[in-house]
């Protein structure tokens, strides 16, 4: 790589392609590209963050089929309403008697004219782009592909988990688009692209068609990260009402974490497969962010952790300045009945600002929560909260 002076970058979100059938579609705004860009900021780097998604939530089309997506919708309605199940099933089900998978799929987002169009006002010297989860594999390879045919000279990085856990098939699905998989956190993995030199981890890329991996980037904690600009808050995109997660009731809400980590190893989360310490967030450094949060107009939290009450009185104390900030909040990453216990019950009720709390009665694994069943029968006590809460 060959060194070079880069200042501009844009951190893009793709377009969200989703099952026209069974897929609900939602949406927030990535935490992850919101800190990388916070953080360059302060290096005097020129950063800006393009949602596809959220700037035009409104616009959907089917991708692979002659139908409106509005057509396919009412005619799906009414399908369900005359049609025997085995009738629906046959005509909507994805899979085929033969093994052949064949989704309807649904663009929502930004049409590519529009995305073109955002890249060459800004004119980035790099682009990165989120790829959180596998459903969004495809959208963001698209993307990808789209971006270098148009601007051949801008250089594209990919970060997120998927990526983090799949880079050799996100690099060779891209067909040399994408030039660098970012592996775990990627803030200074960026940064040391940007001065033009290759860092000694958090790094995968294509060499002459092998694939070269330098592992994942350390895990960073919270001293690490900045605050959330509020530059970048003040341009944030939102959903008027937010779609993935429980009613926000018109208020303006942002994700946000209190710690990071997680020890509990469920089967379905990819934090599960790594020995992740558990990290809380400094109250001092959570007060300041809340104060920019209020000073824009932010009324709602979507709490994200995926641990939320490892450390209960930490938990208590960031309740407090949720209160003292006047915001509501709701906990959407996922607690585990296990964790609940009387105190705590009595703190989140008494302080009357949360609006609602996600249990997954997911498996998890042999010795933890394995089924509902067996929760409900080893935890009764904690069953009891719930009704409570």
């Amino acid at each position: 790589m060959k060194s070079c002076k880069m200042k501009k970058i844009m951190l893009i979100k793709p377009p969200l392609y989703t099952d026209a059938v069974f897929d609900p579609i939602r949406t927030s705004n990535f935490l992850g590209i919101y800190y990388i860009a916070s953080y360059l900021k302060e290096k005097n780097y020129e950063v800006k963050i393009l949602d596809c998604v959220c700037e035009d939530i409104e616009n959907k089309k089917i991708i692979n089929k002659n139908v409106s997506y509005e057509n396919f919708l009412k005619q799906k309605v009414t399908d369900l309403e005359k049609l025997e199940v085995k009738e629906f099933v046959d005509k909507y089900s994805p899979h085929s008697d033969y093994g052949v998978v064949s989704r309807t799929i649904v663009r929502t987002g930004l049409e590519d004219k529009q995305i073109l169009e955002k890249i060459n006002n800004f004119q980035p010297d790099l682009i990165g782009i989120a790829i959180n989860a596998s459903c969004n594999h495809i959208a963001a390879i698209d993307l990808a592909k789209l971006v270098k045919k148009n601007f051949p000279k801008i250089m594209i990085v990919a970060g997120g988990q998927h990526v983090t856990e799949m880079a050799e098939q996100v690099l060779r699905d891209s067909e040399q688009a994408i030039s660098f998989a970012i592996k775990g956190d990627g803030q200074f993995v960026i940064e040391k692209l940007l001065e033009g030199k290759i860092p000694d981890s958090g790094i995968a890329f294509l060499k002459n068609s092998d694939f070269i991996d330098k592992g994942e980037f350390h895990r960073l904690e919270w001293r690490d990260f900045s605050l959330i600009d509020k530059d970048l808050l003040s341009e944030m995109k939102l959903p008027l009402n937010a779609s993935h997660t429980f009613s926000n009731k018109g208020r303006k809400y942002l994700d946000i974490m209190l710690s990071r980590g997680c020890i509990k190893k469920c089967a379905f989360c990819m934090a599960g497969s790594k020995n992740y310490f558990f990290d809380r967030i400094d109250l001092k450094k959570l007060e300041t962010q809340f104060k920019i949060l209020s000073d824009l107009g932010f009324q709602e939290l979507m709490i994200q952790d995926d641990d939320l009450l490892r450390d209960k009185e930490n938990f208590v104390k960031a309740l407090d300045l949720v209160k003292d900030y006047n915001f509501v909040w709701q906990n959407n990453g996922g607690i585990a009945i296990e964790d609940i216990d009387e105190k705590t019950t009595n703190e989140i009720i008494k302080r009357e600002n949360c609006t609602s709390l996600y249990f997954p009665f997911n498996p998890r694994s042999i010795t933890v929560n394995q089924a509902a069943v067996n929760t409900a029968k080893t935890y009764s006590s904690n069953i009891s909260l719930l009704k409570k809460l």
